[in-house]
């Protein structure tokens, strides 16, 4: 475990913290916006490998607009039309994505965090950033005290806790998640596309053409169902089946494994389990030579988003579960990462 400077944004210091375990795996987790920057596992041939998509330099993370690892809210995904109605209230929020908005808007993931604690016991090892949001910024109402908590284990999993914590009588709007691209090929290759793919879910959110939910929800059909037992994602975008930036609606329990992402190339294989209702999958298909990692870009299908969160434009959709957090309530949800390998015991 370690921790060191990595810049500085609007005055602050930029705190570096790495945590390790016994098998090699490091996790390099940025102050600024809560970023997961690294994550690095052997593959099967014994060779450290970086699985997600970042920047070298702080310079690049303030100027990154795909969100790469970053912890993302009050609201994440889009609220449509920038707007929301809470207690016979109407709230306007920054429409970052055309008319709607987008991630928070930045509230979270485009701040210097506090390092609150870092602690190393029985094969652990974890870091606690907070912040807090207070009433009015960004549009949100309501004074709001956010904790995040990544810790890494001895089996290799990177277990994030998220917490927040309403600090006033006023209800308030919160679905937190963090944003990792994934790359799990040796020298992270050109794509993905690849990668097999499987995810607990039979229904998904439908989207309209600005990627907005629209409260329909629709059966996984056709070469979408493949998702049930894995599925190569190139066979999906050949398909035209969908076009991969949607909530998946898991049908499993927490605790149990939701979503799998595995590498035929490294050997490396991601899994999944969340206390969250749904996994957002994004593709990257946006991507423009997005300067990454070595100056490496990042073009289209570079890596693929796996966000947990709760319902997308939940607020605006009333047959959606609740997203509201009420005046002095905590919110709380978590999200495991396993990252293993064929040919090793990691």
């Amino acid at each position: 475990m370690s921790e060191s400077d990595f810049g500085d944004y609007e005055g602050k210091k930029v705190k570096l913290i790495t945590l390790t375990n016994s098998n090699g795996m490091r996790v390099e987790l940025l102050s600024f916006g809560a970023i997961i920057k690294s994550i690095i596992v052997k593959d099967k041939c014994g060779v450290d490998r970086d699985v997600v998509l970042g920047c070298n330099q702080i310079d690049g993370f303030i100027t990154d607009d795909a969100y790469m690892g970053a912890t993302v809210g009050r609201v994440c995904n889009r609220i449509a039309n920038a707007s929301f109605e809470l207690n016979g209230k109407k709230y306007d929020l920054p429409a970052n994505n055309g008319k709607h908005h987008l991630h928070g808007g930045g509230c979270l993931s485009k701040r210097v965090w506090e390092v609150d604690e870092i602690r190393q016991c029985d094969g652990m090892q974890s870091v606690k950033f907070t912040t807090v949001s207070r009433d009015g910024e960004f549009g949100y109402p309501g004074d709001v005290r956010f904790d995040v908590t990544f810790e890494v284990d001895n089996h290799n999993k990177l277990n994030v806790l998220h917490e927040a914590f309403s600090l006033s009588d006023t209800s308030t709007i919160v679905n937190l998640t963090v944003h990792p691209y994934f790359n799990l090929d040796p020298q992270m290759s050109a794509d993905v596309l690849d990668h097999e793919l499987m995810i607990k879910a039979n229904t998904y959110l439908a989207v309209d053409e600005m990627a907005v939910a629209t409260g329909e929800i629709c059966s996984l059909n056709g070469d979408l169902k493949k998702l049930r037992e894995g599925v190569c994602l190139r066979e999906l975008t050949t398909s035209g089946a969908i076009d991969i930036d949607n909530d998946f609606i898991l049908d499993c329990k927490p605790g149990d494994e939701a979503l799998r992402l595995r590498s035929e190339r490294s050997g490396i294989i991601l899994t999944l389990s969340t206390s969250y209702p749904v996994i957002h999958l994004y593709l990257a298909q946006h991507f423009n030579n997005i300067k990454g990692k070595m100056a490496q870009p990042y073009g289209k299908y570079a890596g693929i988003a796996i966000e947990a969160h709760k319902y997308s434009n939940a607020i605006n959709i009333p047959h959606f579960p609740s997203i509201v957090l009420n005046g002095h309530s905590k919110y709380s949800e978590w999200i495991s990462f396993s990252l293993t390998c064929t040919s090793t015991n990691n």
